[in-house]
């Protein structure tokens, strides 16, 4: 048992969360507020929690130059890391922006699966790498770009004389690059949906 919390018939709570009558939240979602050292941010009319941790780049960042990057995704998809130190790839773009703002947008705690994690992940090398293997740009929306590693992803490639590669589908997968560079995720945003 976790030292200040104790155990309930419905899970186990953090008396810090009692003391503020914030109940009930999911073992799951008490599991990583305790393990990622989350604070309650806001909680909204129909009792949805926003708990969160520092970021590296909260507001701003590069896309060309950042080491962290941020995704907001279903627990499933976190937990695919946490199963086999490797993000299931997924159909879509599978965006990872340069600062946390943008990927805020993303928590819907009501949409199927629900997205209630914000993802930090440590990249360093991973843009130099993209561009190694003729990756020059991710995908441009909403004012940010964000370097897409799922099966659909909508980078730019541009082809050169000294790539490996000599056509995009010869090239390296954003995926494999991702994985490759990858040395750290935790999560900066937990919501907690009641």
């Amino acid at each position: 048992m976790v030292v200040g919390a104790f155990q309930t018939r419905d899970g186990i709570y953090n008396k810090q969360l009692v003391r503020s009558r914030i109940m009930p939240i999911s073992p799951i979602d008490h599991r990583d507020i305790l393990r990622y050292h989350l604070k309650l941010q806001h909680k909204d009319h129909r009792g949805s929690q926003l708990w969160s941790s520092w970021a590296h780049h909260d507001l701003v960042g590069d896309y060309e130059t950042n080491e962290y990057f941020y995704r907001a995704m279903s627990l499933e998809e976190l937990d695919s890391y946490r199963d086999r130190f490797a993000f299931v790839q997924i159909a879509g773009h599978q965006g990872w922006a340069p600062y946390r703002n943008y990927s805020l947008r993303y928590l819907k705690g009501h949409s199927a699966p629900p997205i209630t994690r914000l993802v930090e992940a440590h990249l360093p090398g991973f843009v130099e790498r993209m561009r190694q293997e003729g990756w020059f740009i991710g995908k441009a929306e909403a004012g940010c770009i964000s370097w897409g590693i799922g099966l659909a992803q909508s980078n730019g490639w541009r082809g050169r004389h000294d790539l490996r590669a000599r056509n995009k589908d010869k090239a390296l997968h954003p995926w494999n690059i991702f994985h490759e560079t990858l040395r750290a995720v935790r999560v900066v945003n937990l919501l907690a949906v009641t």
